[in-house]
């Protein structure tokens, strides 16, 4: 043993240099090991300020910042190396869901690897025996900063450009498979769709140059709701998925001539960083894939108005086209596509702050209407269904928990911090744990759907000695229509839809890890006095053992109700008549919009 230490910065064990004392760069990034294995590691696990307020507030600064710089300087290089003239909104629709993780990435890094020297002096890390992997788009990057072997490439990466020793392994480390690839489905439909698909295309385009509709692409409407709307419409709007009049980006190439171009304004040792891994992280099909794929856009972004729900994130065929007709003077809307938009402030919820940022008008599931009445949220539309069923079933028993994500590695600030899984695992299984004994057995646990190498179902499954149940519903309505109680410890989507539906719902989280609005605050209060939201699991749980048997009557009383209400009343409307309200509101869209374009002058 010599007295160098190796960092061990993700889970590939082959970059673990066993002749030197290891220490694992956090504790979010050694996988689930039991303690006889621990013991003969005997590691240094580092601590820092990563759970902190004061950390968590820096970050999300600098995330803000960087992305509103990198994409002003970014936008120059990009317009001169590919030969055109952008604007920098266009940019924004193209860049800014990939810089947001991006930058994240950056500062994270560049901070534990810092940190680790600082504590222990004398540090390097074993790099992988393999040329960097290639990210083809934003989707890519964001799932390859959930694994392993991509975590050890960019902290290698990292690494050199501050000056810490990086060292070859001495072996190949084998592939990660944390993130699932893509089954294929052999439904009917998806072997005769692709046959038929260039005609499909071609009357969409058609369509789309000749009568100029308004275009939804994957906005969460229901199939039902938006055939309806292209019919009250008269063909003035479509909603339809992107994949039916969107060609897939083809395979492509690195252009080093091209990559070399990309370069930021060096201010600090975040930025010489940026410059290190822009040439290798950043996406072909923002840059080699760019030019051609926009010329097969030329029909599609004659629609006046276009908008998409999740297009922004990461739907690399949908920004490019987003930026076509944002540079052919033609509207852009986006859809709220998450439970927890309009609960932080705007600084603090990085991903809202830029889709709204570069949408021309963007709809929240309570929007009001060009007219002024308030209109239904799409997502929760697809759960009337279960409303229904829920409303008039008989009985059902099971307590229905959803678990969060517990990613290894940050790649969002706004995201569930990563640094904090043991203690957010540790609080689920204090409420599984202190139920009472007989409703223990109604307990269904509904893991996230990505296992991300922590062995979550082997940890609960140590914890009963086998006696847990998952949830393996595909569809999550279904799972809402067959429990009794909905129950979690985070804010997301299927909060407010269970809300929706009619489940009792019960809330437990310490609500200061959130940067929550004032009026969201004292929502939780009203909801907190009322039994629905808990600060600690303890509570939450000491509260289902008292209200499981009588808990439909709780649900049902006054003081409950309008609590509950008042929640529904801030973050979302239902209607009685989806399909008029939004086919009324698109079209008027549509309508003023194409009024302007003839008209500059005009003020409607």
């Amino acid at each position: 043993m010599n007295n160098r230490i190796c960092l061990a910065v993700s889970n590939c064990k082959g970059c673990w240099d066993t002749k030197s004392k290891l220490a694992f760069i956090s504790d979010s990034i050694p996988d689930y090991l039991d303690a006889n294995e621990l013991k003969s590691i005997n590691p240094i696990i580092l601590d820092g300020p990563w759970r902190s307020r004061e950390y968590q507030i820096k970050s999300h600064q600098f995330v803000l910042e960087r992305v509103t710089r990198y994409r002003k300087e970014l936008s120059t290089e990009l317009n001169l190396g590919l030969n055109i003239n952008y604007s920098e909104k266009a940019w924004g629709i193209l860049l800014d869901s990939w810089l947001l993780h991006f930058t994240s990435v950056i500062y994270d890094r560049v901070n534990k690897l810092e940190n680790a020297r600082e504590q222990l002096g004398n540090v390097f890390l074993k790099c992988i025996k393999e040329n960097n992997p290639t990210v083809s788009t934003t989707f890519d990057f964001v799932g390859s900063c959930n694994k392993d072997k991509f975590n050890q490439f960019i902290f290698c990466d990292v690494a050199k450009a501050i000056g810490i020793n990086v060292e070859p392994c001495t072996d190949l480390i084998p592939d990660d498979n944390l993130t699932p690839t893509d089954v294929k489905d052999k439904s009917l439909k998806n072997i005769i769709f692709p046959i038929f698909r260039p005609l499909i295309n071609s009357i969409f385009g058609w369509w789309i140059e000749h009568r100029k509709p308004l275009v939804v692409a994957d906005g969460f409407f229901p199939l039902k709701n938006a055939v309806e709307i292209l019919l009250r419409s008269l063909g003035k709007v479509l909603i339809i998925p992107s994949r039916i009049f969107l060609e897939s980006l083809p395979d492509l190439e690195k252009d080093p001539a091209l990559r070399k171009s990309l370069k930021i304004l060096e201010k600090d040792k975040f930025d010489l960083v940026a410059n290190k891994l822009l040439e290798n992280y950043f996406p072909l099909s923002l840059l080699e894939g760019f030019t051609a794929y926009s010329k097969k856009m030329s029909k599609l972004e004659m629609a006046p108005v276009l908008g998409s729900a999740g297009g922004f994130f990461q739907n690399e065929e949908y920004k490019i086209l987003a930026s076509r007709a944002i540079e052919n003077g033609n509207k852009i809307i986006g859809f709220q596509h998450g439970g927890n938009y309009n609960f932080q402030k705007k600084e603090f919820r990085c991903s809202e702050y830029f889709e709204k940022l570069n949408g021309d008008k963007f709809y929240r599931w309570k929007e009001k209407s060009i007219s002024g009445k308030f209109l239904p949220s799409t997502k929760l539309e697809k759960l009337a269904s279960c409303k229904k069923v829920i409303k008039t079933r008989d009985s059902a028993t099971n307590i229905l928990f959803v678990s969060q994500r517990f990613t290894r590695f940050i790649f969002r600030y706004e995201a569930e911090n990563s640094d904090d899984f043991s203690r957010k695992i540790i609080d689920q299984q204090n409420f599984y744990s202190n139920l009472d004994k007989i409703i223990q057995k109604f307990f269904v646990l509904r893991p996230y759907p990505m296992e991300f190498g922590w062995r979550y179902k082997e940890r609960w499954l140590n914890l009963t000695g086998g006696n847990i149940r998952f949830d393996s519903t595909q569809q999550f309505y279904k799972s809402l229509e067959s429990n009794r109680v909905y129950v979690t410890d985070h804010i997301s989507t299927t909060w407010l839809e269970a809300l929706y539906s009619g489940i009792p719902v019960i809330l437990f989280f310490d609500i200061e890890q959130y940067f929550v609005l004032d009026e969201v605050r004292d929502l939780f209060e009203k909801l907190q006095s009322v039994g629905i939201f808990h600060p600690t699991a303890e509570s939450a749980a000491s509260f289902l053992n008292e209200k499981y048997e009588t808990i439909e009557e709780w649900w049902g009383m006054p003081k409950t109700k309008a609590a509950a209400d008042k929640i529904k009343d801030y973050f979302f409307t239902s209607s009685d008549n989806f399909s008029r309200d939004w086919t009324q509101e698109l079209v008027v869209l549509r309508e003023k919009t194409l009024k302007n374009k003839l008209n500059p002058n005009s003020k409607n």
